[in-house]
């Protein structure tokens, strides 16, 4: 099986097979620590799609598949800055909700065509319907994003507190990330 490739990504040096199983530890967890049984599901249809992968098709295909289930898409604050870059960003909220995650050093746009978009769809989270709001969500912010992580992995700094511990035990038995 091969991925299909994500603008705005660099290709991960990990096997897919390893990531799935991350993917697998990490919703669990969150499911039984966090948010309750079955909040967070995977799905393989990027892996199965060829060719270019983008967050429109992929919220198409989910809101296809259940046409009136909350869909909330979670992005960090560096990402919705830029999201006019995106393929068909506009039409983003017409599939699923969008919430997005406080980032160190990046603020909401105020001015411009995204801070236009937001205007019109900001709520908060607790209104969600089935699509079409954006929230934001205030955490205490980690200045960490996934490059630096995989970085620190490879100098052999544990993950500890940044991913959850099914994971990074995972990691460590795998050695994973060591050659990055």
């Amino acid at each position: 099986m091969s991925p299909a490739r994500i603008p705005h990504k660099e290709a991960p040096g990990i096997a897919v097979a390893h990531r799935l199983a991350m993917l697998r530890l990490a919703i669990e967890d969150l499911n039984t620590t966090v948010a309750g049984e079955g909040v967070f599901r995977l799905d393989l249809c990027e892996l199965e799609r060829a060719g270019l992968s983008y967050t429109f098709d992929t919220l198409h295909y989910l809101r296809s598949r259940d046409p009136y289930g909350v869909l909330v898409w979670v992005i960090g604050m560096d990402s919705l800055a830029n999201l006019n870059s995106w393929h068909r960003w506009r039409e983003l909220t017409d599939l699923a909700n969008l919430l997005v995650i406080n980032r160190p050093g990046w603020q909401k746009p105020v001015s411009g065509e995204i801070a236009q978009w937001l205007s019109q769809r900001e709520c908060a989270a607790e209104q969600f319907g089935a699509r079409g709001g954006v929230a934001f969500l205030e955490t205490s912010p980690v200045s960490v994003s996934s490059s630096s992580l995989r970085q620190q992995l490879a100098l052999g700094v544990p993950g500890k507190y940044l991913v959850p511990e099914p994971v990074c035990a995972y990691i460590r038995s795998q050695q994973l990330y060591l050659s990055t």
